[in-house]
């Protein structure tokens, strides 16, 4: 195991050294460099300039969104929940659901505000 590992080590190394040489010899290295530094920032400035990449950013960005407090509470209006608070667990209905706070009724007949 360990003979492979050296080789493999020694042939990435061998394969860099001659990947090198080929980018400064062949392709005189820091013009190539400049050609493909500048087709890549026009590609980019395209393609997010174009209106099938700002849809799919839309489109994304709405499938991230988290539903604001108030529609979760909402849609949980008058169910029995469990909520977990730094404070410890209550249980009861959701009866109110406001923007920033709701009102839980427990089952002891205790009404709780939540924010």
């Amino acid at each position: 195991m360990c003979f492979i590992h050296a080789y493999w080590c020694k042939l990435a190394k061998v394969f860099k050294q001659q990947l090198k040489q080929f980018f400064q010899e062949v392709l005189h290295g820091a013009e190539i460099a400049a050609l493909i530094r500048n087709n890549t920032k026009i590609v980019v400035e395209e393609v997010i300039a174009s209106i099938l990449f700002k849809k799919t950013i839309c489109t994304v960005l709405q499938e991230c969104q988290v539903p604001a407090f108030q529609e979760v509470a909402e849609r949980l209006l008058n169910q029995k929940v469990e909520i977990t608070t730094a404070a410890g667990v209550l249980t009861g209905v959701i009866v109110l659901a406001a923007s920033d706070y709701l009102e839980l009724a427990e089952f002891t007949g205790t009404t709780i505000l939540l924010s």
